[in-house]
């Protein structure tokens, strides 16, 4: 299938076309017609800059194919009603530069000439002609030996007979590898003259570099671009239910693991069967703590990437320094690089003309694929800020939620530099950050807005673009009834706020309100300074949501580790005395319970006794288990499991008497009598 490849430079009404070529034939038969809207000069042209550039886009380079141009012919009359400008020799090529507006007179030349043109493809050149283009047509010069580039200049030089030369050239044709040739004219316009190819009446694929000093692309392509992510995101859709199910399942797998592991280190001392909890119990457990979903999941968001609509770069000249040697217009400036690759088929062909991206990405905003956009919208910089503004203020849903994406994820547009020189974890995006007046009321009101992917996305704003005003709707986030907004709104403020506002976290952990508690609770934790009292956190063992119960406990053996010569092991529950660990013998969460069993172990006194036994009766199998076996430990009595009310007899002559057996070594029948 035939296939065309070329760069162009754009700049100042001048336009550079470096055009690659490769023709599958008896290089005797190759001739090659292209139209450009002015009179054009033309020059040799060098294979570095295509192989640049495909290193620069990382995709491997394709090439040009010739037979959906015109493949020559005999020779035939001549006719007098072309002017041919200029004909001169161009490495392998003998070119011609001509001039026709009469309708006939150039399909005349090119049979005369030995080119050949397809029954019915008159129309074609005509239409060139009468809007007085001109042509270059271009032979290959087997005439006598010619100078080659490269390796092909010393094989050639080397060589004293005609037909080794000749074979080179056809070699290098068939490949791709033949040097292409560097058409430049005037245009007001920058344009590919791809309508030519529909003579040959075969699909081609076109692969173009366009350097430009604003992003430009051809409107066809993007078009096509946009239907086929459109249809992507359509065919997304359609699995989104069966992706949240399995994503559940996913994080009701992952929870059960987490609890396994957590069990395996809250590991009683004494003898356990082999199998003390099975996937059911620590399902069950899993699913506790978390606060109820709503009906539409925020968590199945589809990755978005610029280049599923054209592929745009920043460089500068001393990137692409073969580009620079080949195409001397693009020394000393920064270029937008912009790659389009598209199959056209012969009803499709027209001569493409590359328009400014921006204003195509933003009509794009609201298509289902939206988000593509955005994200190519976000590394033009402050130069799309006005469009996404725009399009954070439509009505339509699809189209702000997209915009806010682009919003969040606006920079300083940089020239490509190496993965080594990207801002990281030590050395901060700083110079990528936008600090623009124009973002402060927009973010504000998008944190408000009543779509909630929208507030998500503003969130994601607010993180990028801060400022202190967002903290207040920010807060007023913690009561979404999203638990992702929650989520991500408190991991803003925890980014940003200042301890001076940590009176204000302190006083919201009291709110009636779990889930703003748990938010709360989240940004203290990693407030840098901050310090929760400790009657605060023991109040707080006893949350219905898991993740407070562990925050809590998490801060508790900070202080205690802060209070210590020896830090804390990561995993253990902090040594806090049985009385403050009530809390968590109460909750209603079975994992809060059993962590509390734990710290019960470690204290091994009498109140522990007390605290243990009602678990006997516990609903979760699992810690009465457990239970079962701390008040083994602590007392070494052969009561059964199953008797709770002989574990309360025996504890109440005994009480008053009791040793904690704890440490000592473990005997089947030894009793605390």
């Amino acid at each position: 299938e035939p296939n065309q490849k070329a760069i162009i430079v754009f700049a100042h009404g001048r336009e550079d076309l470096l055009l690659q070529v490769k023709y599958q034939g008896p290089a005797a038969e190759f001739g090659w017609l292209i139209p450009v809207p002015a009179r054009p000069t033309v020059r040799l042209g060098s294979m570095q800059p295509f192989y640049e550039l495909s290193r620069l886009t990382q995709v491997e380079a394709a090439h040009f194919v010739a037979r959906g141009l015109i493949e020559s012919a005999g020779a035939s009359d001549q006719s007098r009603s072309v002017k041919v400008i200029t004909v001169k020799t161009v490495g392998a090529y003998e070119v011609a530069v001509l001039s026709s507006q009469e309708p006939g007179s150039l399909e005349r030349w090119l049979r005369a000439h030995g080119y050949f043109v397809p029954q019915g493809k008159s129309q074609i050149l005509q239409e060139y002609s009468r809007k007085g283009w001109y042509f270059v047509a271009a032979k290959i010069h087997l005439n006598e030996p010619v100078a080659f580039q490269s390796d092909l200049a010393v094989r050639a030089r080397k060589s004293q007979s005609l037909p080794s030369a000749r074979d080179i050239v056809g070699h290098r044709l068939a490949e791709g590898e033949l040097h292409p040739i560097l058409i430049s004219f005037e245009t007001p316009r920058c344009i590919y003259p791809l309508r030519i190819s529909a003579v040959n009446g075969k699909a081609s694929e076109v692969s173009l570099y366009i350097l430009s000093q604003e992003p430009l692309a051809d409107g066809f392509i993007f078009h096509k671009a946009r239907e086929r992510l459109d249809w992507r995101v359509s065919e997304w859709e359609r699995e989104r239910g069966r992706r949240g199910a399995n994503r559940e399942l996913s994080t009701w797998n992952t929870r059960s693991l987490a609890l396994a592991v957590l069990l395996y280190s809250l590991d009683p001392l004494g003898p356990r069967p082999p199998a003390e909890w099975s996937a059911t119990d620590l399902q069950s457990i899993a699913r506790e703590g978390l606060p109820p979903a709503p009906p539409d999941p925020l968590d199945q968001d589809r990755n978005a990437y610029p280049d599923e609509l054209v592929e745009c770069l920043q460089v500068s000249g001393e990137q692409i320094p073969q580009c620079v040697r080949s195409l001397p217009p693009l020394k000393g400036a920064n270029w937008h690089l912009t790659k389009q690759v598209w199959t056209f088929q012969p009803s499709e062909m027209r001569d493409l003309e590359f328009q400014p991206v921006i204003p195509m990405a933003a009509v794009a905003l609201a298509d289902p694929g939206g988000l593509a956009a955005a994200m190519l919208l976000a590394g033009f910089g402050t130069n799309a800020l006005p469009v996404l503004l725009t399009g954070c203020a439509s009505t339509n849903r699809c189209e702000r939620i997209s915009a806010c994406a682009g919003l969040a994820a606006l920079h300083n547009p940089e020239t490509l530099r190496p993965a080594s020189s990207r801002p990281s974890a030590q050395s901060p995006a700083t110079p990528w950050q936008i600090q623009d007046p124009r973002l402060l009321q927009p973010v504000l009101e998008l944190l408000k807005d009543p779509v909630p992917e929208v507030r998500l996305r503003a969130i994601d704003a607010a993180r990028n673009h801060w400022e202190p005003q967002f903290r207040e709707p920010l807060l007023a986030l913690f009561h979404d009834p999203h638990r992702r907004i929650r989520f991500e709104a408190s991991s803003c403020l925890a980014s940003h706020d200042l301890l001076d506002h940590q009176p204000a976290y302190l006083d919201l952990l009291e709110d009636t309100d779990a889930d703003v508690q748990s938010c709360a609770l989240f940004v203290l934790s990693r407030m840098k300074g901050a310090s929760v009292p400790k009657a605060e956190l023991l109040r707080l063992l006893g949350s219905s949501r898991i993740n407070t119960v562990t925050m809590a406990l998490d801060l508790l053996r900070r202080q205690e580790s802060a209070k210590s010569t020896a830090p804390a092991p990561e995993r253990s529950p902090p040594a806090l005395p049985s009385i403050e660990a009530a809390a968590l013998l109460k909750n209603h969460l079975a994992e809060a319970r059993l962590v509390g069993l734990a710290i019960l172990r470690r204290s091994g006194d009498a109140q522990a006794v007390d605290l243990t036994l009602p678990l006997l009766r516990d609903p979760n199998r699992l810690v009465r288990r457990r239970a079962f076996y701390l008040l083994q430990t602590l007392t070494r009595q052969d009561i059964s499991e199953a008797d709770a009310a002989a574990w309360e007899r025996w504890w109440a002559v005994n009480k008053a008497r009791f040793l904690s057996r704890l440490g000592e070594p473990w005997r089947q029948g030894s009793t605390n009598n």
